[in-house]
């Protein structure tokens, strides 16, 4: 009987055996017409291809992860390497800097108040340590380690309590919505708070650059206990992060900021001081939504069991960050802390970087 063979089409559908095994079927469904163009025969071949499915899908997942050792093969080399060329680097600014420093105190102490190179010396001696700030923290991203006389117990919450009350003035400003969620019985964690904290002042103020253009305001943190770590959530109402940038913010000198307003050391630092502290920081972000950045810290032994304890009454808590001084008090008073804390930390730094 002449007439026309349609093209096959190709379908795939899972069936359930009798013993209730679920297999993959593979069809091929091919019209057949006579020559009037009437159906008088539908040919169907089918083909078991559960086992090929399989193999394919661990293919896809063997090929996944050699690619992921890849690129933090990649990664390492490429930071070991950027690492040694910024010590170097940093070493050798490091001591001249210090010496600067040491003898603009020293004009400064024996220059009147009212003389007019007084405020030049001042500038001076703000950018001197603004140098050095850069310089320590290129030492601390080119050979993060774990230094145990420095290391105590802290509870996160007091460090991103201690953050919020450093940008209240800025909260205050920009009229930015701070918003806290906490569970109860967080257990401290064994860290390097002046790391911790520089860690969480950095992520939680780029969370507020990325809303500065934004309708709604928003950062929200979000601190809970996850297994052995405490997780905390920081996540923002901003622009969110491009795909193509979002592999590349954890680099160094990697940067979205226009030329003058950030140097690409930030995320690529807290990565080094939360990986020195044997945790994690991922990031999520949605271009349009926002970004949401994740901070695994593994809690004390002796804290988490005490948490899992008291898990039963977790409620959570939530805080708007808020001040109770004069925009004025806090600005002096921070600026003052900030200076007085500087310069003894820097000194001191300083001084045992020479010896190095």
């Amino acid at each position: 009987m002449g007439g026309e063979v349609e093209p096959a089409k190709y379908f795939e559908n899972p069936v359930l055996t009798k013993s209730g095994e679920e297999r993959i079927l593979a069809w091929h469904n091919t019209v057949l017409r006579d020559k009037q163009g009437k159906i008088y025969a539908i040919l169907c071949s089918g083909v078991d291809i559960t086992e090929r499915r399989r193999t394919e899908e661990e293919l896809k997942k063997m090929y996944t992860e050699l690619k992921e050792s890849q690129s933090q093969l990649i990664q390492s080399e490429k930071m070991n390497a950027v690492g040694t060329l910024v010590a170097g680097v940093a070493h050798e600014l490091n001591n001249p800097l210090t010496a600067m420093l040491h003898f603009i105190q020293y004009c400064s102490q024996h220059t009147s108040k009212d003389d007019q190179l007084y405020p030049v010396l001042q500038d001076i001696k703000h950018e001197t340590i603004s140098c050095i700030d850069i310089i320590q923290n290129l030492l601390t991203f080119s050979h993060m380690r774990r230094e145990g006389k420095i290391f105590k117990k802290e509870n996160l919450e007091t460090i991103i309590n201690r953050v919020l009350k450093l940008l209240t003035y800025r909260i205050m400003k920009e009229n930015i919505s701070i918003t806290q969620h906490s569970t109860t019985g967080i257990p401290d964690i064994s860290m390097n708070v002046n790391n911790i904290q520089q860690v969480f002042l950095n992520l939680i103020s780029n969370s507020m650059d990325a809303v500065k253009e934004s309708k709604k305001k928003k950062v929200s943190i979000d601190i809970h206990c996850d297994g052995k770590y405490v997780q905390t959530i920081i996540s923002d109402s901003g622009c969110g992060i491009s795909p193509e940038n979002i592999n590349n913010i954890f680099d160094p000198f990697f940067t979205t900021k226009p030329v003058g307003k950030g140097t690409g050391l930030g995320l690529s630092l807290c990565q080094s001081i939360i990986k020195a502290h044997n945790g994690e920081i991922t990031c999520e972000s949605v271009p349009g939504e926002g970004a949401k950045f994740i901070i695994l810290l593994p809690a004390t032994t002796e804290n988490t069991e005490k948490s899992r304890e008291r898990r039963d009454t977790t409620t959570e808590n939530t805080e708007t960050a808020t001040t109770e001084n004069t925009e004025t008090a806090t600005t002096e008073n921070t600026e003052t802390a900030n200076t007085e804390n500087t310069e003894t930390a820097n000194t001191e730094n300083t001084e045992k970087s020479r010896g190095q």
